[in-house]
C-alpha cells in the first residue's frame, strides 16, 4: 500500500472520530487538530532522503493503516504485576491502549502543590493553561508524526508542580498495550509544567500485556516539558513494548534560566523504536544531561536522535549513549549540538560507545556540531567496535565459558547507565539486561 492512500485513511478516520475526541467543544483545540492534519496531508510522510530519517524502515510506518483506539479492552489490576512494572510509590496514571484507566491509577497520591491529571480532565478544568502549554511549543507538530499525534491526541497526562515545590515521590505514567483485532494507533500527549524552583521525577513506562498479538501497533508519544527558572526535572523513559510494536517518542523540553534536566531513555523492546529528544536551553545557566541505551537484537531497529539547542549563554549539555546490537539488529544514534549566535561560554559534551556482537548487526553513530559562537567548548566522541579479545581471554583463563565471559563484559559495558536515582526502576532495567545477557550467578 502506498503512502497516499494511508494519508487518506487518516483523513477519513479523523472525520469519523472528531465528534468523540476530548476537547471537541474548544474551538482553539479543534483548529489546532485540523491544522495539524492539513499539514500532514499537504506535506506527506518523511522519506529516507530526509537526513533525520535516513536509516529508518519507514515502510513499517507509512505503508500501513493504523486505527485510533476509542474503546480499549478491559484489563484487570493484575495486569500491573503481569507487566512486571517497577514498584514505585507516589501518584500514578495508567493508560490501556492509550486511554486512561481510573481503576488502575492513583492520581490522588500526589502531594500538595503537585497536580497529576489525565489530559481530558485537565482540558475540562483548565483549558486556558493547556492552550498556553501547547502554544508555547509550535514546533511540536511541525513534522509528520508530531502532526499525527496532535490530530488524534485523545488522552495523556498533564503534570503541574507549583513554584518552589519539590515533589518527594516519583510520578509514574504507565502505558499498557494489549492486542486488538485491528492495527491500532495510540497517540498520547504528556504536558509537564514545572514552575519556578519546582522539582519532580517523572517515569514514563511502556509495556505490552497479553502477548505480542499477530498485528503490529503504533505508539506515537509526544511529551512537552516547560521548566521555569530554577526548576529541576528528572525524566526517565523505559520502553518494553512487544515484538510487533512500532514505538515513536518525541521528548521536547524547554528550559529556563538555571534550570536542570536529567533525561534517560532505555529502548529494550519493539520491532522499531525511535526516540527524538530535544532540549532547548533557553535561559542562562541551564543544564541538560541525557543518557540513552539501545539494545537491538534479532531484526529490531532502534534509534535515538538528540538535539541540544544552546540558545542562551553559559549553558551546559552532557550526553552519554550506548548501544549493543546482536543478530540482525540495527542501532542509530544521531546527536546534534547547536550553539546559537551570541550564546557564549557554552560547554557541550557528547559520547557514543557501541558494541557489535554479530557480523550482520549494524550501528550508525553520527555526532553533529553546529556552532555559531566563538567562546565555546564542545567535545564529542563515537566508537563502534567488538568485545575486547584480551578481556575475553582474561575471563576464560579464570575458568569462565566463552558465552558467560561475553555476557559479563556486555553487562559491565551497559551497567554504568543503570538509573541510580530510582532503585526500583534501576532493578527493572538490570533484570532485563540479565535476562537478555545471562550473567553467571554470583559474578555480577
Amino acid at each position: 500500500m502506498s503512502a497516499e492512500p494511508v494519508l487518506s485513511h487518516y483523513q477519513a478516520q479523523y472525520r469519523a472520530l472528531a465528534p468523540e475526541l476530548p476537547g471537541r467543544e474548544l474551538a482553539w483545540l479543534v483548529s489546532r487538530r485540523q491544522g495539524a492534519l492539513a499539514r500532514l496531508l499537504r506535506e506527506g510522510w518523511p522519506s529516507n532522503r530526509h537526513e533525520a530519517w535516513k536509516y529508518a524502515p519507514l515502510r513499517l510506518l507509512t505503508g500501513r493503516e493504523f486505527h485510533p483506539v476509542i474503546t480499549p479492552p478491559p484489563v484487570a489490576p493484575q495486569a500491573l504485576a503481569a507487566a512486571a512494572l517497577p514498584a514505585l510509590t507516589g501518584p500514578r496514571l495508567v493508560f490501556v491502549n492509550g486511554r486512561y484507566d481510573a481503576g488502575l491509577s492513583a492520581p490522588d497520591a500526589a502531594e500538595a502543590g503537585v497536580s497529576v491529571q489525565p489530559l481530558a480532565e485537565a482540558l475540562a478544568e483548565a483549558p486556558e493553561r493547556i492552550a498556553e502549554l501547547l502554544e508555547a511549543d509550535p514546533g511540536a507538530d511541525a513534522e509528520a508524526f508530531g502532526a499525527l499525534n496532535t490530530a488524534f491526541m485523545a488522552d495523556g497526562a498533564c503534570i503541574r508542580v507549583a513554584a518552589g515545590v519539590q515533589a518527594r515521590q516519583p510520578i509514574s505514567l504507565v502505558f499498557l498495550t494489549a492486542p486488538a483485532p485491528v492495527r491500532q494507533m495510540i497517540c498520547p500527549r504528556v504536558l509537564l509544567d514545572l514552575e519556578a524552583g519546582a522539582g519532580a521525577q517523572v517515569v514514563v513506562h511502556h509495556a505490552g500485556i497479553g502477548g505480542t498479538g499477530e498485528r503490529s501497533h503504533l505508539v506515537d508519544l509526544l511529551v512537552q516539558g516547560a521548566l521555569a527558572e530554577g526548576a529541576e526535572l528528572s525524566l526517565l523513559r523505559l520502553q518494553e513494548e512487544d515484538d510487533q510494536a512500532l514505538s515513536l517518542a518525541q521528548l521536547r523540553l524547554r528550559q529556563g534560566a538555571a534550570s536542570r534536566c536529567t533525561a534517560a531513555d532505555y529502548a529494550l523492546g519493539g520491532r522499531f523504536a525511535r526516540t527524538e529528544l530535544t532540549a532547548e536551553l533557553a535561559g542562562v545557566d541551564a543544564a541538560a544531561t541525557v543518557t540513552g541505551m539501545l539494545l537491538p537484537q534479532h531484526r529490531q531497529h532502534m534509534e535515538l536522535l538528540t538535539t541540544m539547542d544552546h540558545a542562551a549563554p553559559a549553558t551546559l549539555s552532557t550526553q552519554q549513549v550506548k548501544a549493543v546490537a546482536d543478530g540482525h539488529g540495527r542501532g542509530v544514534f544521531n546527536g546534534l549540538v547547536r550553539v546559537r549566535p551570541d550564546a557564549q561560554r557554552i560547554d557541550a559534551r557528547q559520547n557514543s560507545a557501541n558494541l557489535l556482537l554479530s557480523p550482520s548487526a549494524e550501528i550508525d553513530a553520527r555526532p553533529q556540531l553546529e556552532i555559531y559562537a566563538d567562546d565555546v567548548r564542545c567535545t564529542h566522541g563515537a566508537t563502534v567496535g567488538q568485545l575486547d579479545e584480551s578481556a575475553l581471554f582474561y575471563l576464560r583463563a579464570r575458568g569462565l565459558p566463552l558465552a558467560a565471559a561475553r555476557s559479563l563484559l556486555i553487562y559491565a559495558f551497559l551497567a554504568e547507565l543503570l538509573p541510580s536515582a530510582l532503585p526500583a526502576l534501576g532493578e527493572r532495567v538490570d533484570a532485563r539486561l540479565r535476562g537478555e545477557l545471562p550473567v553467571p550467578e554470583g559474578l555480577a
